[in-house]
């Protein structure tokens, strides 16, 4: 070997040792992967320890099924849970994916002694059902307990946590489909169509108008009769030439049945609606209202009877060779101990990480712009309507705009920890086909076509990834996992490879890969590491592609670790022919051609290349050997722009998820006035009536707000927590009189799409925050307008699904009066360990100490008590002869106090101290984490205790660490027994500007009435 001095030694040199490094590198992995390879286990002689020791299993009857829970310890091999009910004497598993275990929930934070708690819902469940509950370990060896849980029967309306007010369905999808298993097709080009949202002035004047509120989960041609109409209470007297339908507002084409003259029972529009897929939602809203002036209509051609062009056959390309694609950045930079990287501001976008893509299909979440009032601007000022007698609806610009094609709308949300950002489905440049420039260009024999399968299965908490869904797939561990993809004529002639990509997301601290086969044919890996989120495209041969079921098989090497599948894509050329009578297509303006494969000679033919303005034709049909085909011509003037068609029997029609009455609003208008706000579902306004008439006696202007509403004036009717902060936001700024405390009056879900079948139960929706550990909720970010993580609003949350839940807890608010309750406190601390982490006790005796001197203070520190028994029956004695205030300092999780499980949500919910409800304030994890659909936090369980509990509690939603948590603590009891009584929502705010903990500030909720004064 030839050596080099100057520059050509330099690069040499560094040559050398790169390549060094690299040798040293891959050492180090292949030792690595070899560590955390599990070593092989005897099937028959795995332990409990090893798979999650139970505890506190219990199943409990409802309205709707039967829920089962249980705690098991934070087990690191615990890869998840089966349930099985047993039928006819055998025992048959009711949940199709694995239950998500310890392996899925432990961080730093977690120790050996901790547990966890765990709850599945199992809607075909009855009172007289008996379960087991099965442990399952990485490397998929199982243990069950042999202990049966029997079904406890209902036994007080406010603690059914799966009861849903009249109205509401457990299945938010529609035609009751399976929504956490979704498969999706398009053609490829559609992905790249959007259209903008209109300017918010628009739906302000929308809003505050009668009209029938559409409900649209899925793309297609839709029907809706007057009498349809009138069953949602929705009946004007109207010509027909001026009912207008508005979507995002913008104003969206519609067909008539007749032209003109009064609108009547026999009559019905016609319009070209859109589903949506964001996190928060899988609904569309539509507004169709009665105004003075026409509205815009459907165009086109009733028929077309020209000649198709010959469709030339395309030759099939030979696939290309596969290359993995590694990724061990990740495991270079955490073995070699560099410092942690910065994570780039919210908005940064880097490309060192593939993306998680999101649906993004012809449309996404509303886009904030210079429309949509932030939380830190002045919003809008309303559209003018014309005076009466010629009332009409008017828009602040053209309801035609159409994005360029290669735009993507700007997203509210940002990543806080990946790189990732949010794109449309197909990434990818699509194939492109030779045209020619002539008018009667050759039309091809295929177009592209794409199907998504992307289940949605497993909540995967741990996963910290900004405003993208924490929902995944099937579990990859030991064993592949197969998923079907329907796929349909495809061409197999056709210009090839199909192109698939594949996302998985790491779950486990381990080098992963992950091997992809099709049909049984390898066509590559995945290779990545950790909690990566791993994106590859690879080509498929067409000829293995099989018209009908495909099988796409995952399988994870050994040693891999845990990994959970978000999403396949497959892009594929697909034949001209109609899928089960119908097809959706994209074909030049240039081009001419037939589409085989129609049950019928009557087609409708919809071109929704502008969703806003749709024209639709009758094409002409021949008879042909599998049916009809119809002859699609070119533009009139032609174009080589590329057209999306939709071919459909005539008389087919989708049907709409609901059809409900828009109650008129005007939440914007700066002539609003109210300083105690209450924001609630609809289900629960009638019971609010006591609240309204206390507060309102003691002075306040009250004023109860339907979130519905919320949605309709600041989010164009899509669900979700943005519309709250906006709406809030224009209050605090804009309004005559503004907000000085705030109540959420309805309970939030994590599972706002209801993945897990547990109900629709994110009445009021909190925000989903990445916290340090967990993603988790902040009622505190809906009011945080400065985003320094503290509400600047004194707010409160209600956590109720149905009247009788408000009703209870609002009794006993509005009965609550300090004079009624001894000056008693009780202070609880949990052991601190060896070696301790934290001297509880003594952060207890920093409590009393701002306390005053006159309160009678009973201490139940569980290091000392004879034992946790004992230390439970004090507590319980302490809450039932009457307390002012109750503290704990400690560890705790969603339902339990201290790893001796001293205190329960059965503890709370059987408390008898009648009125004598005291503040609960809790210096643990996790109690205030009423966002699982399934789980009863023990805060929740306080306020909805049928004989006793609290007024209100103040809990963690998080996992954070103790010095936080204290600057907070110290502060708030300063305020609450200060020189003055002050609301307990004032002085919530007070102690969280006190603390330096970000994570403290987001997480810690207040449960109850902001205004409450204790003394």
């Amino acid at each position: 070997m030839k050596f080099y001095f100057g520059t050509k030694g330099l690069v040499q040199s560094l040559t050398a040792l790169s390549l060094c490094l690299c040798l040293i590198v891959s050492v180090c992995v292949s030792a690595r992967a070899r560590a955390l390879q599990p070593q092989p286990q005897d099937r028959t002689n795995l332990s409990q320890s090893q798979t999650g020791k139970l505890s506190a299993a219990t199943a409990l009857a409802t309205t709707s099924g039967v829920i089962i829970r249980w705690r098991s310890n934070l087990d690191a091999d615990n890869l998840g849970f089966n349930i099985y009910r047993l039928k006819a004497g055998s025992r048959v598993r009711v949940n199709r994916e694995i239950i998500p275990g310890a392996v899925f929930v432990v961080n730093r934070l977690t120790r050996p002694s901790d547990s966890h708690s765990y709850s599945w819902f199992d809607p075909e469940g009855s009172a007289n059902a008996t379960y087991y509950i099965e442990a399952v370990s990485i490397e998929g060896l199982t243990k069950l307990d042999e202990r049966a849980i029997t079904v406890t029967p209902k036994s007080n309306a406010a603690l059914d946590q799966t009861a849903a007010p009249s109205g509401l369905s457990r299945d938010s999808a529609a035609n009751g489909a399976d929504v956490s298993s979704a498969q999706k097709s398009y053609p490829a080009a559609e992905a790249a169509t959007l259209t903008a949202n209109g300017p918010l002035e628009n739906q302000w004047a929308i809003a505050a108008k009668p009209g029938l509120k559409i409900s649209i989960k899925r793309d297609g041609w839709y029907r809706i009769t007057q009498q349809d109409m009138a069953g949602a209470g929705f009946n004007p007297t109207v010509d027909r030439r001026n009912l207008r339908l508005f979507g995002d507002g913008q104003e969206v084409a519609i067909n008539t049945s007749q032209s003109v003259g009064p609108f009547s029972s026999s009559d019905y529009i016609e319009f070209y609606g859109r589903g949506i897929d964001v996190p928060t939602s899988d609904t569309r809203i539509y507004y169709l209202i009665a105004d003075t002036v026409p509205g815009k209509r459907v165009s086109g051609e009733l028929h077309l009877d020209a000649t198709a062009a010959a469709l030339p056959q395309a030759a099939a390309i030979p696939s290309g060779p596969i290359a993995p694609k590694p990724s061990w950045f990740g495991f270079v930079w955490s073995f070699l101990n560099l410092p942690e990287p910065t994570r780039p501001d919210s908005g940064t976008e880097t490309a060192s990480k593939p993306e998680r893509a999101t649906e993004t299909k012809l449309a996404s979440e509303p886009a904030p712009s210079s429309d949509t009032p932030p939380s830190s601007a002045t919003p809008l000022p309303v559209t003018q309507i014309s005076p009466a007698g010629s009332e009409h609806i008017s828009v602040a610009s053209s309801n035609d705009q159409l994005l360029p094609r290669d735009a993507a709308l700007t997203s509210r949300a940002t990543k806080k920890r990946t790189a990732r950002k949010k794109t449309n489905k197909n990434s990818k440049t699509s194939r492109k086909y030779n045209h020619a420039e002539t008018t009667n260009a050759i039309s091809p024999a295929s177009f592209d076509y794409t199907v998504e399968q992307r289940d949605r299965t497993v909540y995967f908490v741990s996963e910290l990834n900004g405003d993208l869904e924490n929902f995944f797939g099937g579990v990859l561990s030991s064993s592949a996992v197969n998923q079907t993809i329907e796929i349909n004529n495809p061409a197999v002639t056709g210009a090839g490879p199909a192109h698939l990509e594949i996302a998985i997301q790491g779950v486990s601290a381990a080098p992963h890969q992950v091997d992809i086969k099709f049909n049984n044919v390898a066509i590559g890996s995945l290779n990545y590491f950790g909690m990566e989120h791993a994106v590859a495209s690879f080509d498929v041969p067409v000829s293995i592609i099989q018209n009908g079921a495909n099988t796409l098989t995952f399988v994870p090497v050994a040693g891999g670790g845990v990994s959970l599948i978000d999403y396949a894509r497959l892009t594929y050329p697909h034949a001209f022919k109609a899928d089960a009578g119908k097809l959706k297509f994209n074909l030049r303006g240039t081009q001419s051609l037939k589409v085989d494969g129609f049950a019928t000679a009557n087609v409708r033919l919809i071109d929704y290349t502008d969703p806003l303005a749709v024209t639709t034709s009758s094409p002409s049909a021949e008879v042909t050997a599998s049916g009809y085909a119809i002859t699609v011509r070119t533009t009139s003037p032609r174009s080589k722009s590329q057209r999306l068609l939709y071919a459909f029997p005539e008389g087919q029609f989708e049907q709409p998820a609901a059809l409900t009455l828009n109650q008129p609003s005007n939440l914007n208008l700066a002539s609003n006035a109210a300083d105690f706000l209450i924001v609630a579902h609809k289900s629960i306004i009638p019971a609010l009536g006591p609240l309204v008439t206390a507060r309102t006696n003691q002075g306040f202007t009250v004023s109860v707000v339907d979130i519905d509403d919320v949605y309709d004036e600041f989010s164009y009717g899509l669900h979700g927590p943005q519309a709250i902060k906006d709406f809030l936001s224009l209050a605090a700024t804009r309004w005559s009189m503004t907000p000085r405390y705030v109540i959420f009056a309805g309970d939030a879900s994590l599972d706002p799409r209801n993945y897990m079948g547990s109900g629709n139960f994110d009445f009021v929706p909190t925000k989903l925050i990445d916290a340090t550990f967990n993603e988790t909720a902040s009622d505190d970010w809906l009011a945080d307008f400065d985003d320094d993580g503290a509400a600047d609003i004194a707010i409160g949350r209600l956590p109720v699904r149905t009247a009788n839940d408000a009703n209870l807890v609002i009794s006993k608010i509005v009965n609550f009066l300090p004079g009624n309750i001894p000056q008693n406190a009780l202070l609880i601390a949990d052991d601190p360990g060896t070696p301790p982490l934290w001297d509880f006790e003594t952060a207890n005796d920093d409590v009393q100490a701002l306390l005053p001197p006159s309160m009678t203070v009973q201490r139940v520190n569980v290091r000392t008590e004879p034992s946790p028994a004992q230390a439970t029956a004090n507590i319980i004695n302490g809450f039932n002869q009457g307390r002012a205030v109750v503290n704990y300092s400690g560890h705790g999780n969603v339902d339990v106090w201290s790893g001796s499980s001293i205190f329960t949500t059965a503890d709370a919910t059987a408390l008898t101290n009648g009125n004598k409800l005291p503040l609960v304030i809790v210096m643990d994890c996790l109690n205030g984490y009423f966002q699982d659909p399934n789980l009863l936090s023990l805060s929740e369980a306080f306020l909805l205790a049928p004989n006793g509990g609290a007024v209100a509690a103040f809990a963690s939603s998080g996992l954070t660490s103790t010095p936080g948590q204290r600057q907070m603590e110290l502060q708030l009891y300063s305020s609450l027994y200060g020189s003055q009584p002050i609301a307990v929502g004032d002085a919530i705010k007070t102690a969280k500007a006190a603390t330096t903990d970000i994570d403290v500030r987001r997480t810690w909720i207040y449960f109850g009435d902001p205004s409450l004064k204790i003394r």
